[in-house]
């Protein structure tokens, strides 16, 4: 049997959604303070399975609303403790030898000394609100985009920042950059976009002075593993593994909010600019527990963004035109670009999340549901 439940913190309630069987006899809820199980008779058998809510809700409420083919339950929360995940800087040995994820090229040639954290994604251009002293004060101190150190990895929410000289250059391909607003930084003849030159994933930008050289990289972390896929005597842990497109994703959704206080995003094609979604964000609270028959059901949740979005790959050229219009002449919109093939697997994977939810709770104004995976649960 398959479920959602999601758990909204900032309305003190879990909504679940249990898909049932239009043949089995109408089911039975058990609430407790820490679960619900639930047990009908489809044919030939009785079953049940139980929800676990790793949180505290109030038994004398119930509500519920059941369909031939689902069930939608909610319960309100009393207590919950859980925190979120608290960022932790990789380790020197993480990051001295890294690997492309895909096909396990070597990416650095080791020689790193110091793992040092950098300042959130917008710092520079709110820099003038926390400098506050006199102009003729502190003139030693600059302000610019920061480079790689020789001997250090700088550490930022979704990337990792390398000197030349810790790297394995010849691994990669370095590509022009169109004249667009881009992932992780302003467009620039300086930052390119990297490909792994022995599979062609996409791996992050470089700067460079020249048509070749690379001065500094920015990998991305849910490109890299700090292990080779093909060595399977190395059973060493890979620190990146909870980074994936979704949680870059969300967390570019988060800082627009922060910085910006932007909720529209538009994602684009970084090569031919194509609008592939544009994405209202309409929870940064919400965890959610999805299962299918034989899964964990006492899993914890998991962070997302819960969202609407357009996907314009099912949506004529010209209404899609119309669509960006409308946001772009009427609101505050922010655009990220991605590569195509990211593109794509975001589509897919909001697409997928959609479909967790019963066919009738899958749209909103026109727009569809969705949830983006993320690595935070909150908007400070």
């Amino acid at each position: 049997t398959k479920f959602i439940a999601e758990k909204l913190k900032n309305v003190g309630s879990i909504v679940i959604y249990v898909e049932l069987d239009p043949k089995s006899t109408a089911p039975h809820f058990q609430l407790t303070h820490q679960s619900l199980t639930c047990t009908f008779s489809p044919p030939h058998q009785t079953s049940s399975f139980t929800i676990s809510f790793n949180c505290t809700v109030d038994t004398s409420y119930l509500y519920q609303n059941v369909t031939t083919d689902h069930a939608q339950l909610k319960v309100r929360i009393i207590s919950d403790d859980t925190k979120p995940k608290e960022s932790i800087l990789p380790c020197v040995k993480d990051v001295q030898y890294l690997y492309c994820r895909f096909c396990s090229n070597p990416l650095t040639t080791g020689g790193i000394k110091k793992v040092l954290s950098m300042p959130s994604e917008n710092w520079l251009e709110l820099s003038d609100l926390w400098i506050c002293h006199r102009k003729d004060e502190f003139q030693q101190f600059t302000l610019g985009e920061i480079k790689g150190i020789k001997g250090s990895v700088l550490v930022s929410q979704n990337y990792l920042l390398f000197h030349y000289e810790n790297l394995c250059l010849p691994a990669f391909s370095l590509l022009p950059l169109k004249k667009q607003e881009d992932l992780f930084g302003d467009p620039s003849d300086k930052w390119r976009p990297v490909l792994c030159k022995r599979c062609g994933l996409s791996l992050g930008f470089g700067e460079s002075t020249s048509t070749s050289s690379i001065s500094s990289l920015k990998l991305f972390k849910h490109k890299i593993s700090s292990r080779p896929n093909n060595n399977t005597q190395i059973m060493k842990s890979n620190p990146f593994d909870e980074y994936s497109l979704e949680t870059v994703c969300a967390s570019e959704i988060i800082n627009a909010v922060r910085a910006h206080q932007t909720h529209k995003t538009i994602i684009c094609g970084r090569s031919t600019g194509t609008c592939f979604l544009q994405i209202l964000l309409l929870n940064w609270e919400t965890t959610i527990k999805v299962e299918a028959d034989d899964k964990d059901t006492t899993s914890l949740f998991i962070p997302v963004l819960k969202i609407l979005f357009i996907d314009h790959a099912e949506t004529e050229p010209e209404d899609s035109r119309k669509l960006i219009e409308q946001w772009e002449n009427k609101f505050s919109v922010h655009k990220i670009s991605f590569a195509e093939e990211d593109c794509f697997q975001l589509v897919r994977a909001l697409r997928e999340s959609n479909e967790y939810l019963p066919s009738t709770s899958r749209k909103h104004n026109h727009m569809s549901i969705g949830f983006l995976r993320s690595l935070e649960t909150s908007i400070e």
